[in-house]
């Protein structure tokens, strides 16, 4: 008997130690991110860098050009579908206004402990950002 419920128990810890939740690790929170955005243009051959800050307070955004900046470069609301986001920017900008760290569109992302990076890429146009936490 004490055989049969020793079984019993080895057999009960296999089944519980071999399920699993599939653990997501790509989860984007809330709060400040900040660094270097990349963008670069087929057509002109030119890649621009700069700094960047985006703050998420889901399902709004706002993003600057850093985090000592008070002049929003972008902001709206924005939506996560698996490893996308889309950003819709309500910011309307006269033609005068340099809007290269304008973050507006869908985005592939990925999260890394306290990192972001989010890539987009439009027919010429390619777009990252390499953001940390703050």
């Amino acid at each position: 008997m004490k055989i049969l419920k020793i079984i019993t128990l080895i057999a009960v810890i296999a089944v519980i130690g071999s399920c699993h939740k599939d653990k997501n690790t790509n989860v984007l929170s809330d709060g400040t991110y900040s660094g270097q955005f990349k963008a670069y243009t087929a057509l002109t051959g030119n890649t621009t860098t700069d700094t960047f800050v985006i703050k998420l307070a889901y399902p709004s955004y706002s993003s600057y050009t850093s985090l000592q900046s008070n002049t929003v470069t972008a902001e709206g609301s924005y939506k996560v579908s698996g490893s996308q986001i889309t950003f819709t920017n309500t910011v309307l900008f006269n033609v005068n206004v340099d809007t290269r760290a304008v973050v507006n569109g869908t985005y592939n992302f990925k999260v890394n402990g306290n990192t972001l990076t989010l890539v987009q890429v439009i027919y010429d146009y390619s777009a990252s950002y390499d953001l940390t936490k703050q």
